[in-house]
């Protein structure tokens, strides 16, 4: 666990979000875009904390937009950080929260976040 998620998970949000912002301006002049994405995973799962699923969401689609350009598989670490803000993200959209930005979330984005388990599974049995 990094210092940005023990304060998150401490509810001192503020200090992670500044954590991660150190964070990422060091890693986006270095176009390091595996550990960009893994940094935004943490910045969606530090925004889920609090219930803020657009700002949790914003940061998950851009570490997936960042996953896109890098060849990890789904086992890396850079896979397994979006796998697991995709969970939290499917439970904070399934409660039916929209967050404390006021921000709906789309109603598509739970069936999407469906499929995208569903994959995994079936990859996952298919892999052992």
């Amino acid at each position: 666990m990094d210092i940005s998620a023990l304060h998150a998970h401490a509810g001192r949000f503020d200090e992670a979000r500044s954590c991660l912002d150190c964070g990422e301006a060091l890693l986006r002049p270095l176009s390091d875009r595996v550990s960009l994405a893994i940094l935004l995973c943490k910045r969606a799962e530090t925004e889920c904390l609090p219930g803020i699923v657009g700002a949790a969401k914003a940061a998950f689609d851009a570490a997936g937009a960042c996953a896109l350009h890098a060849n990890a598989g789904a086992d890396s670490e850079r896979g397994l950080a979006l796998a697991r803000v995709r969970n939290l993200l499917a439970q904070k959209s399934l409660l039916g929260s929209d967050g404390a930005d006021g921000a709906a979330t789309s109603t598509a984005f739970p069936t999407v976040i469906f499929l995208g388990i569903l994959r995994n599974i079936l990859r996952e049995r298919r892999n052992p």
